[in-house]
């Protein structure tokens, strides 16, 4: 029916927003469409966590995330980036990550089966 959430059929992205350092859940996003419309307070840094699930090994994976409305991805390469803010413990080595003006892209050139997070954070 067209109100299915989604069936788990080999891959699955779910988006997760969250304070950083914090586990309580600001906002997510998956398979389903949202029944109401999503609002985080503003002039807050958040971290954005894209879950990905995977039943089979995959290669060459390319996330392309668009950032919703309001948003602006930290670019934490830089050296007045504040240390240690949004890195996680089960966050995946990216083999390529770019941030543009609307969408994160990351890259990762093989996953084994199993589950994976990237990392990123928003203003």
């Amino acid at each position: 029916p067209d109100e299915s959430p989604g069936i788990y059929a080999g891959l699955r992205i779910d988006r997760v927003v969250r304070t950083p350092g914090d586990s309580a859940i600001a906002a997510t996003f998956g398979l389903a469409l949202p029944t109401a419309p999503t609002s985080v307070p503003g002039a807050h840094v958040y971290d954005v966590e894209d879950r990905i699930v995977t039943d089979h090994p995959v290669e060459n994976v390319l996330v392309t995330d668009p950032l919703p409305a309001g948003f602006e991805a930290v670019d934490q390469t830089f050296r007045t980036s504040a240390p240690g803010i949004g890195e996680s413990n089960d966050a995946l080595a990216l083999d390529y990550q770019s941030i543009y003006r609307t969408r994160v892209v990351s890259f990762v050139h093989h996953l084994d089966p199993g589950a994976y997070a990237i990392h990123y954070l928003v203003r």
